[in-house]
């Protein structure tokens, strides 16, 4: 798909195998070696981390994620701010939202990251 893509948008949540397979049931290897992959191939990809209150939210998560995806030559990395839109589709699907009495990362907190890695490359970008 590389040679046709002009553009990967690619969600990282954690870098620690056992708080990810925890969390979301996730393979870290998987993720990283396809991410490793997209890298090297020489189109653009943005790394996306959503940041969830008291899973990634610190600013030694975001720093080795970030120190992470620069070597492998990703230049953005996006900081999205957490929130609960999805919370009514577990109901739907009968199944227990774990987050529900997490509110939305203060924007302030996303300050905090972002000046956190500010010194480094890739560029961070706060969305949301």
């Amino acid at each position: 798909m590389a040679p046709w893509t002009n553009l990967f948008l690619y969600d990282l949540k954690h870098l620690d195998a056992v708080t990810l397979r925890a969390h979301t049931g996730g393979d870290v290897e998987l993720i990283l070696s396809n991410l490793e992959r997209l890298g090297g191939v020489g189109t653009s990809v943005v790394v996306r981390v959503p940041v969830i209150p008291g899973f990634n939210d610190t600013p030694k998560d975001i720093r080795a994620i970030a120190e992470r995806v620069a070597r492998w030559g990703i230049r953005e990395l996006h900081l999205l701010p957490y929130h609960r839109l999805g919370a009514s589709k577990y109901g739907l699907l009968g199944r227990h939202y774990r987050y529900e009495g997490g509110d939305r990362a203060a924007e302030v907190t996303l300050e905090v990251l972002r000046a956190a890695v500010a010194d480094m490359r890739p560029t961070i970008k706060v969305c949301g």
